[in-house]
């Protein structure tokens, strides 16, 4: 049997009859969350990522954003020495411990 959605004019807001679904929809929607994601997450939200100066690793892309020097000179720096205490390797990504990278310029006279 199929629910009908029954609207009635009046000067109060309009009764809609609803099935359990549309019911979460309308409520997600009112809470402005997409479906699927639960209200008391702790991802952070689109738009309130970590600043990078309280993150504990960086992406190459990240770290040349930060330290403002290029991509293809972090990953040149990655390569010459990939033990380097400042290199975390996750798969074949490199990450970039942000406080001993700082460390490393601090003392490196030319990058």
């Amino acid at each position: 049997m199929n629910d009908m959605n029954i609207y009635f004019e009046t000067e109060q807001t309009p009764v809609i009859k609803q099935d359990a679904a549309a019911a979460f929809l309308v409520e997600m929607a009112k809470q402005n969350l997409a479906p699927g994601k639960a209200q008391a997450s702790k991802t952070p939200a689109d738009g309130d990522e970590v600043p990078l100066w309280e993150k504990y690793m960086l992406t190459i892309r990240e770290a040349a954003d930060y330290f403002h020097i290029g991509e293809k000179r972090i990953r040149a720096i990655v390569e010459a020495d990939p033990l380097a205490e400042f290199i975390v390797m996750n798969g074949n990504r490199a990450m970039i411990k942000r406080e001993l990278f700082e460390k490393y310029l601090n003392d490196a006279s030319v990058v």
